[in-house]
This record gives C-alpha cells, structure tokens and sequence, in this order.
C-alpha cells in the first residue's frame, strides 16, 4: 500500500474515533522505519487534524520532515524542518535533496513492514508509554464501545475473499492507538500488505492461572448498496440503534472488546491470569491472512487456556425457564469448486451443442434439490430445550423422523436456521464462465459452500456429492477450496461458570444453554491450539433471534444500543472473574 493512501486512511479513522477530542487532534506515533533503497530512515510519524486543515508528516531522526501528504494523499516537495513552512520545491526522497541519516544500529532486526509500502523496513518501535499505577477504578463505558464501532463501521474493512480486499490496516492501527493510550504494548502482524491483525496482553501475576483471549475480527463482508435503506458504513445511530456493516457481525463485539482490554489496562485491577486482545483480520474468508497465519506462524502470541469470540447472547426459554444462548461449537466447512466442461461453438448453432452452462444448470439444480437427512449432534437437545416454543414442537423438533415435514410449514427465516442445525448443507453461491455472448462455453465452474456435521469426514462430503449429483457426478471435475472439520468445546469449565455469573447479573433468573454455530468462527484454530473457546456477548431481551439473525451479511444490518452496553458489561465481567 503506498505511503499516502496508508496515512490518508489511518486519518481517516483516527479522526472518526471522537472519544472527547473537539476542533483539533495532534497524533503522533514513535516508529522506527528504514527506506532499504533510499537509506532513509523515519523516525515518527505525526498527524494534525484541525477544523480546516489536515498535515500528515513523516518526520526522519534529524527533525527532517521526509514526507508531508495532502488531503488527496500526495506528497508535497520540500524539505523542511519539523514545524518549518513548506519550502522551496523538491523531492524529499531524492538522494541529491535529502539529509544524510543516522544509520540504524546493527543490533536491530530489520523486517519487511509491508503496511508502510515497498522499500520500507521496520526497525523497532517505540512503545514504551508507562502504564499508569494510579488511576481509579472505572466500569467500562458502553458509549465508549458504541463511539469505537462508529469508527470501525466507517473504515470500511471490506473483505470479497481476494488477498487486495480487506485492508484491516485501518481498523488496525484505530485499534492500536486506542489501546496503546492505556499504556498497553500492542504487536502487529502482517500476513500480506494491508492484512494486518494486532495483539495486546496483558499480563498475569500467576503463570499457573488460566488465561483468557478476546477474540474479534475486524473484516466485513460485502455489501449491495440498493439493498439499504442507510448508509451501510455511516456508522450512524438511527432510533437507538446503530447501522452498518459489521455492527452485528462482528465489528460490536471488537469494539466492545477493545474496550474492556482498555478499561482493565488503565485501572488498578491485578489479574492472576493473562489477558490476550487479538484483533484479527480475514475471519470474513477463511482466516488464511488472519487467525490462520497466526496459528500457523505466531501461535505462541495468541495462545490461551480460553477464548471468547463471537456470537452469542440471544435470549429465549419461557418466562418461568428463561435462558442465554451460548455457542460451544460449529459445523465444517468444505467448500468446493465443481468444474463442468462441454465443447466450444458458435452461439448461432445451439441445436445438439454440448454446453456447459446447460449441465451445469443441471449440476446446481441437483444441488438445491439434494436432501440429506437430518443428523442430531450433542447439543441440539439444549438447544431445543431453549427455545421459546411449546413442548410438542420440541418432540417434532426432536424427531428425526419428523423433522423435515414440519420444517417445510415453516416461514424461510425459520426453517433455513433449524434444517442447518441438524442437517448437511450445501449453497451453489457462485457461477462463473466465459463472458462472451455468442459463445457455448466449454467450462463453467460453481463454487459451493457446504457446512459439514460433527464427525464428518472428507469421504462424507464425496459421499453427499455423489448421492446429490447422480449421473453427472462423474461428468464434473472436484476442487477443494477450504475444508476444516467441526469443533466444540465442552461446558464444564470456569469459563462457562463465569459467564453464567456475568448474564445473572442483569438477568438474575437466566441460565445458559449452549448452542451449535451453522458458521464457522476463528474459535477453530483456537481449540486446535487447546483452547476452549465460546462464542458469547449479551443482547437486548427485545431483540429476536430471526431478526439478529437475518441482519448476518444481509441488507440494514445494525444493533441497538442497549445490546453495546450489555454486551460491554459482560465481556468486563467475564474477565476480571476469570481472571483475578
């Protein structure tokens, strides 16, 4: 990513992050950067953001201002002084113009740091603000989470799946400041330019306690403008509630997060047991560029005895049984691409043409026509048992045998959730061939998305295409995408009592009750590094669980203001019960 369009973004998000700063914010940021081709180095970087102006500087050690952007993100050419007007014309990385650096010292490492663009290089890092010792004892500031998930909303993290997309570096360094004004360390990591996730820990006084990672992504998915009635990354608050793309998915529990991290940093508060902040790119696609690359490479950095990530919250049971759901687990993943081939010609002569875009119509009608029967895994007793039905549905719902001719009286936004908790799932999502007009194609390829049950395999999903597509199974070509199995966790643990303390602090006469996810979350690649992991948060009682639902990579997405500051409450809890 170029040096300006960085920068221009790090305002863009730094200046959205109002959290009591008015008419002017000054930012700087100790860094230790080296141009290996130019043997520049850069020593700071500062942003000044005023009512009418904005100046974006990189400063080099000598006080020599290497870099000064503009509002359109291009550099001005000078060479100046720190705090001097701008100069004569001149290019301040011209070998001839610019002044002899200081050369870094050979102890340092020197690492690629693809954020800042080609050419640089990250020394070190100045990061060393002292932690206050004295502050108060604060509750953490639901409107505080609220103001973060503006800003995040507004940096418009979009990820379509391609390693270009993303760009988590804005949500990123947001979320850097944010927490290194507590006096936190904050490391970053970056799996591709632009794809960068953060960690901040908090140490433990006791090596033997458990420690507990928040988990949130900072990617979104994708929008369809026509489909909003707002603004999809305004960020703004509408009738208590807050719209934009990832306000429930999963940018509000970031967000809230974020904040608990903060609050417990800058308070007296003495933990027992490690907290881990991990703000996570790429959850959107997969996790390659985030969690993933993570375990794969850092694992010790995110490493924990447990971990909260997203989702949960959702209220249900009767008025004498009120429950909490939780999730404890989800279903695999085993996208394929399906390659269906046919014979080229002219789009004139269609009479007896071998056509691709014809079988492959075929291909997806199969699909969409496939019914496996339904499978019930552990917890889709507890499950049942939460939901705010009468106990002969429960039986029905129970009945493997009956399942499927009630699911098919049921509206859309009930049936399309259930038949996924107890059933194999298979999507054809997307179709792509050439785009010539007057051309029969000879290849057609289909990607789909298939969600897998606990304890299926590879061979299962075979099994599934083979049983699904019938005679035309042998005519398409299988590629694997992504596989990953299902994962759970098991609930008698500390974590799960602690949250069960923290939801009986607003709702005294609520239980838990565990759920199985449909989708999938980074908690996989947790639980393979040992933790058990939750999907977990605290939700306004008013909110359904077909409307939350629906809201997941659909149009008009938003969350109410009273779920932030439940929300924000809970993680606080959870953790200093856990942990202290």
């Amino acid at each position: 990513m170029p040096v300006a369009t960085l920068l221009l973004t790090v305002v863009a998000g730094i200046a959205r992050l109002d959290l009591g700063l008015r008419n002017r914010l000054e930012f700087t940021r100790r860094l230790r950067l080296v141009h290996h081709q130019r043997g520049w180095v850069a020593d700071q970087l500062r942003i000044v953001i005023g009512d009418c102006d904005r100046s974006i500087e990189l400063v080099g050690q000598d006080g020599t201002i290497c870099g000064d952007l503009g509002e359109q993100g291009q550099a001005d050419r000078t060479d100046r002084k720190a705090g001097d007007d701008h100069g004569a014309d001149g290019d301040p990385f011209d070998p001839d113009l610019r002044r002899e650096p200081r050369r870094p010292h050979d102890d340092h490492v020197l690492a690629p740091d693809p954020a800042f663009g080609e050419g640089w290089v990250r020394i070190s890092e100045d990061r060393s603000r002292p932690r206050s010792q004295n502050m108060p004892v604060t509750e953490p500031r639901g409107d505080e989470s609220v103001e973060l998930l503006q800003t995040m909303i507004r940096n418009a993290c979009v990820n379509d799946g391609t390693v270009e997309s993303g760009q988590e570096i804005r949500n990123a360094e947001v979320l850097t400041t944010y927490l290194e004004g507590a006096g936190l360390e904050v490391q970053q990591f970056h799996a591709a330019p632009g794809r960068t996730s953060i960690v901040a820990r908090i140490e433990g006084t006791d090596p033997d306690a458990p420690s507990l990672c928040l988990n949130g992504h900072t990617d979104v998915v994708p929008i369809n403008p026509d489909g909003w009635d707002e603004d999809p990354f305004g960020g703004e608050i509408i009738n208590d509630e807050i719209w934009g793309r990832g306000t429930v998915d999963m940018l509000n529990l970031t967000a809230s997060m974020a904040v608990v991290t903060r609050n417990i940093a800058r308070s007296n508060t003495r933990l027992k047991g490690d907290l881990v902040f991990f703000g996570v790119a790429d959850e959107e696609a997969g996790s390659k560029y985030g969690a993933r690359f993570m375990g794969e490479h850092h694992p010790e950095a995110i490493r924990t005895d447990y971990l909260l990530t997203e989702n949960g919250g959702l209220h249900g049971g009767t008025e004498d049984d009120p429950t909490v759901t939780m999730v404890v687990g989800e279903k695999g993943i085993a996208w394929r691409r399906l390659r269906i081939s046919g014979t080229p010609g002219h789009g004139s002569r269609p009479y007896k043409s071998d056509n691709a875009v014809v079988k492959a119509a075929a291909v997806v009608q199969r699909l969409a026509e496939y019914s496996p029967n339904p499978r019930f895994h552990e917890y889709w007793r507890p499950q049942v048992d939460a939901m705010p039905i009468d106990d002969d549905l429960k039986a029905v719902l129970l009945d493997e045998g009956a399942i499927d001719e009630m699911l098919a009286t049921l509206p859309a936004s009930q049936a399309g959730h259930l038949h996924a908790c107890c059933h194999t799932t298979f999507s054809p999502n997307v179709v792509s061939s050439q785009t010539k007009t007057n051309i029969i194609p000879d290849v057609v390829e289909v990607d789909v998305d298939i969600r897998t049950l606990p304890g299926e395999t590879h061979d299962d999903v075979e099994d599934h295409l083979r049983a699904a597509l019938g005679d035309l199974y042998d005519q398409v070509a299988v590629e694997v995408l992504l596989e990953e199995p299902s994962t759970q966790s098991q609930i008698d643990t500390p974590l799960w009592d602690a949250m069960q303390r923290a939801v009986a602090s607003p709702f005294p006469t609520a239980r838990l009750a565990p759920s199985m996810s449909v989708g999938f979350t980074d908690a996989r690649v947790h639980r393979e590094l040992g933790a058990v992991a939750y999907g977990a948060g605290l939700l306004a009682p008013t909110l359904s669980a077909a409307d939350f639902g629906a809201r997941f990579h659909g149009h008009n997405e938003r969350i109410d203001v009273e779920s932030m500051h439940l929300t924000t409450r809970f993680f606080h809890d959870v953790t200093t019960d856990l942990l202290t």
